[in-house]
């Protein structure tokens, strides 16, 4: 999410708005984040590259927002509770910390609750040479450091949360030459749409760095109508359901549509056949998240079993972008 820590001893390190053509080879980062693949971690929104109110990413897509200067590391939120690592990318000094900020989606108390505040919890690093680092919305409490404290590579600084202007359980890491925003994975800014073939991550190759399109970030069902709050506080793989539900409804997270895109959802029964199924119309614009869902309800009682969701993501030339499945397990 964008940031701005407004903290006294920091204020002359804020972060201008265009990127800096920097030399690469100044800082090499290590990852902010310490996860794994069923913590749903992934690169939800990378730097604007845009010098202008329109936006895209170091690839000219769309997985970005006007004036965002930094790289969002998205985990769910029941990894957000159980505690996910927030890491030091580079040995250095902190400058300043805030660490008393509660965990709260920011639409749920209104973006005015965290105005001069929209970083949340966490710390900017000192590398020396003109370069700095900035770790947003981590969890109340975490913060590992105070102002001053030489951090090493890798060591430990915090845990991913919720705090300030945030919607999702994540890390906004920014990085910064002189004052001015570099992106990691395009420091020349050549947003040339091709894989640079200079970044600044020391393992351009490990799998959390991965671009992916269309990422489907939660999927599973319910036996109950949920709220979309619930929905951002994760959905499961595999659940178990009663015959005696009210509904079996399969929820679904998907993020960065673009234009022309579809989506479709389907529910397999146990016996392997068509439950229900949706697709959905073109979309008309690109949308940053959407949340969707699919099911009926019971008029007599379920049949007991496996029930198989499905939510797939086409491009408007009918190319199979993304895909995922869910369980259901009915006794």
């Amino acid at each position: 999410m964008h940031l701005n820590i407004k903290l006294t001893i920091i204020a002359s390190l804020l972060f201008a708005f265009f990127p800096l053509q920097a030399d690469a080879q100044d800082l090499q980062l290590g990852l902010p984040i310490q996860c794994e693949p069923e913590d749903g971690c992934l690169i939800w929104q990378y730097v604007d590259q845009s010098p202008d109110d329109k936006y895209f990413d170091y690839k000219c897509s769309i997985q970005s927002y006007d004036g965002h200067k930094g790289t969002d590391f998205r985990v769910t939120y029941p990894a957000m509770q159980k505690g996910v690592p927030v890491l030091a990318s580079a040995q250095g000094k902190v400058l300043g910390t805030r660490n008393n900020m509660r965990d709260v989606f920011v639409d749920d108390i209104g973006v005015q609750a965290v105005n001069g505040k929209e970083c949340g919890n966490g710390l900017v690093l000192d590398h020396g040479n003109g370069w700095h680092t900035q770790y947003c919305h981590l969890k109340q409490g975490s913060v590992m450091a105070e102002t001053g404290d030489i951090i090493q590579k890798g060591q430990q600084i915090g845990l991913v949360g919720l705090s300030g202007k945030t919607s999702f359980p994540h890390v906004h890491f920014s990085v910064k030459k002189n004052q001015k925003v570099v992106d990691p994975f395009d420091p020349d800014n050549e947003a040339s749409c091709k894989p640079s073939s200079i970044t600044l991550w020391e393992d351009r190759a490990h799998p959390v760095l991965a671009y992916l399109e269309r990422p489907i970030v939660g999927i599973g069902f319910k036996g109950q109508q949920i709220s979309i709050s619930e929905v951002r506080k994760g959905l499961e793989k595999e659940s178990n359901g009663s015959q005696q539900d009210p509904v079996i409804l399969l929820y679904a997270e998907i993020a960065n549509i673009h234009e022309g895109d579809r989506i479709q959802l389907t529910i397999f029964d146990p016996e392997g056949k068509v439950f229900q199924q949706n697709i959905s119309k073109p979309f008309d614009r690109k949308k940053a998240v959407y949340r969707t869902y699919l099911g009926k309800k019971r008029r007599v009682a379920w049949m007991k079993g496996r029930y198989r969701g499905v939510v797939s993501v086409k491009a408007k030339t009918g190319e199979m972008i993304s895909t995922d499945s869910a369980f259901l397990q009915i006794d």
